[in-house]
């Protein structure tokens, strides 16, 4: 890598004249500066890059995971069911609940996982 930089060295500077070691070496240490800064800059925008795609994904599911005011209104006139038959069962399928129930059906789930009181859900 050391042997390329000295040959770039030639390209860069224009300038003819007798090329002693110092000023060789001077020279190679800072086109190495010069690539470092020049792959961190491109670093740097990857990053950038990358946080803007994660800024969006971001924005995109938190867009989704939100509720409009009158279907949290509606939600809250449901009632958890003591017991959901078939719930448990491996083969339980999803697909048969309706949408409005969806919800109800994941706080059931959450509330039997946790093993919690209905009472104490809210907490």
């Amino acid at each position: 890598m050391k042997n390329h930089l000295k040959h770039l060295l030639f390209i860069v500077d224009l300038v003819k004249f007798k090329y002693n070691n110092c000023y060789i070496y001077i020279k190679t240490n800072q086109s190495i500066l010069f690539f470092l800064a020049l792959h961190h800059a491109s670093l740097y925008d990857r990053i950038r890059r990358s946080e803007q795609k994660c800024k969006v994904a971001l924005e995109v599911l938190s867009y989704h995971a939100s509720c409009t005011d009158e279907e949290y209104e509606r939600m809250k006139t449901y009632t958890l069911p003591d017991n959901i038959p078939n719930i448990e069962l491996f083969e339980f399928s999803p697909w048969s609940v309706t949408n409005d129930q969806k919800p109800i059906y994941v706080l059931y789930m959450f509330i039997d996982l946790a093993n919690l009181d209905p009472l104490n859900a809210n907490r």
